[in-house]
């Protein structure tokens, strides 16, 4: 498995850290529990740790899962950081994920190659996720390359809802194709 993941701000960074946890455990693990036995820390800035905790909120939303704050249950918290209340989560018989804020990925010195994307610079959306409790130590790097095109992003938030199906006939025959296009680059 590639230690390097890009993504671009719109893609759903809850589910490239599900996968990337899978691959690196596919084949080194037993998927028993549901409780896992492998603890991972990922540390990312404050762009990152806001992205991963709406995620984890529309998850939960989603799912019907409780978000309990006294340490029990799948999703914990601390009343410590008031912004960011999730501070863990359970990924069942993947790993028991740790989230921290690490200042590093929030540089305050202008950087052409690092510009602002939503009041946030871009290495803020990164993460870095770290094997703890391995034999050998593993980092996987995701690393944000950039945003979605507002109209693909919006594109893609209709298509994982179906709310476009509806409409799909009577779009123009080009969007129709751009439309097939970022389904195929979907799956």
């Amino acid at each position: 498995m590639e230690n390097r993941i890009e993504y671009k701000l719109g893609d759903n960074v809850l589910q490239l850290i599900e996968v990337a946890l899978f691959e690196t455990y596919n084949g080194r693990v037993d998927f028993t529990g549901p409780t896992p036995s492998k603890d991972v820390t990922i540390k990312t800035g404050i762009g990152g740790m806001s992205k991963l905790h709406k995620a984890i909120q529309e998850m939960t939303t989603k799912s019907g899962l409780v978000i309990n704050a006294s340490e029990i249950g799948a999703i914990t918290g601390k009343d410590t950081d008031e912004k960011f209340p999730i501070t863990s989560y359970t990924m069942p018989y993947l790993a028991n994920v740790k989230f921290s804020v690490d200042p590093v990925y929030d540089p305050m010195e202008e950087d052409i190659n690092n510009p602002y994307i939503d009041g946030f610079r871009q290495s803020s959306y990164n993460y870095t996720i770290e094997l703890v409790n391995e034999e050998e130590n593993i980092s996987i790097e995701i690393v944000c390359v950039g945003k979605l095109p507002v109209f693909k992003e919006e594109l893609l938030k209709l298509i994982r809802e179906s709310k476009i199906a509806d409409k799909y006939d009577v779009l123009p025959t080009v969007l129709q194709k751009y439309i097939m296009n970022c389904l195929k680059n979907l799956e």
